[in-house]
């Protein structure tokens, strides 16, 4: 279940770089 955890957190991270990168390119 740690793993299950470790995932959802790292799709979190490369959800807020993608909204960081997605803002830049605008």
């Amino acid at each position: 279940m740690v793993h299950f955890a470790g995932i959802g957190l790292n799709l979190r991270h490369v959800a807020t770089q993608y909204s960081i990168f997605g803002t830049v390119l605008r």
